[in-house]
């Protein structure tokens, strides 16, 4: 008797352990093999992101595929801001921001290779090495990252509206507001109108750069995301959750696009991704969530509390119906059915950019490529 009391004392701590552990499905020991290499901007050579910048300029130039029936969608480049404009009020502030943004990146990428002959990856920007109250970089100053680079980047800020910028001191100075004056986007036209509205509208790219919003892309909020120990809790802090905690998110946006709000195209939530670098800014978006899955294995593949809607909808205004169920690996994450390959796709096999699945899914994952 005095022996099973002692095992039981022993085993105590173990129960007890193992019932406070999240709920989580055990991934296959499953690898792509030759996954694809992301790098940082900088790292990239000048060739290399020259070559970036004429993919891109190649797909603006592209007719329309996909979506030519929609007001304003004229290229393919055009056609992405379409689809994100479509699934824009069910891709932010749900469980799915994430995994939807992954497979939407993913197939940009592939689009910018097969239709404009690009070799290479899509590269993101850590603009934590670019922010002043870094730290590790006290004289760090985001307006001269080297993706302002009128000749080897995306171009710098807008041209200077005074008067609207006179009304915007208490918020701290700009010096832009209009289109963008030089770099390889400057004469660009698109077609697809601002906000929720459908109707055609040509309009340049505007950046308006709001320095004083570096406070939202350091290395600091990065830190506080990776200390999140569930996925809830980690796309909140990502993603962010009101002006209350802009986020990385939400701060990559906002210091391309400043304010006022809706004139920046970086900051229009619908369609913001005409602006270039909304992929650069997305993809290291999605190179944090990668990092954070490395540094917490275990809570990895645990979505408790992750849904499909979210409990504010009418923020998004009338007319648009959610699915109102728990987010799970097995919940659809689709493109709309405009992109055939990743209609139908699920949670789970594009939850490990490295090709890992859910021990109970059979197949292939979509996706092969990682970070460096």
């Amino acid at each position: 008797m005095r022996k099973v009391l002692s095992l039981l004392l022993l085993l105590l701590p173990a129960l007890i352990l193992s019932t406070a552990l999240p709920s989580r499905q055990k991934p296959q020991k499953k690898k792509c093999k030759n996954p694809a290499i992301r790098r940082e901007w900088r790292k990239l050579t000048i060739p290399e992101r020259q070559s970036f910048i004429q993919a891109l300029l190649c797909l603006h130039k592209t007719p329309a595929a996909r979506y030519s029936h929609m007001p304003g969608t004229y290229s393919e480049f055009e056609a992405f801001t379409t689809v994100h404009k479509l699934q824009t009020p069910y891709i932010h502030f749900t469980g799915i921001f994430l995994p939807w943004h992954r497979i939407f990146l993913a197939e940009f990428e592939h689009t910018l290779q097969t239709t404009c002959n690009y070799t290479g990856t899509l590269p993101y920007w850590d603009y934590t090495l670019d922010s002043r109250t870094t730290p590790m970089f006290p004289n760090a100053n985001i307006s001269h990252s080297p993706v302002f680079d009128p000749n080897h980047g995306f171009g710098g800020n807008g041209i200077y509206n005074k008067t609207m910028n006179d009304a915007l001191t208490s918020q701290g100075t700009f010096w832009g507001g209009g289109c963008v004056r030089d770099g390889p986007f400057k004469d660009w036209i698109f077609h697809v109108a601002p906000q929720w509205e459908w109707y055609e509208d040509s309009r340049c790219l505007k950046r308006n750069i709001w320095e004083v919003y570096e406070m939202w892309t350091t290395s600091e909020r990065e830190y506080t995301v990776m200390q999140q120990t569930n996925f809830t809790g980690m796309q909140k802090y990502l993603e962010g959750f009101g002006m209350d905690w802009v986020g990385l998110h939400g701060g990559g946006h906002m210091v391309v696009g400043g304010l006022p709000h809706g004139v920046g195209t970086a900051n229009d939530p619908w369609t913001s991704s005409l602006e270039p670098l909304f992929y650069l800014h997305h993809a290291n978006i999605d190179r944090v969530w990668d990092k954070w899955q490395r540094k917490r294995r275990e809570y990895k593949w645990d979505v408790t509390d992750a849904r499909m809607d979210r409990e504010d909808k009418e923020v998004w205004g009338p007319g648009f119906v959610w699915e109102e169920a728990p987010m799970t690996m097995e919940s659809r994450v689709n493109m709309t059915e405009e992109y055939v390959e990743w209609w139908g796709a699920r949670v789970g096999e594009i939850w490990d950019i490295e090709g890992s699945l859910p021990e109970e899914f059979d197949g292939e994952a979509k996706l092969c490529y990682r970070y460096a």
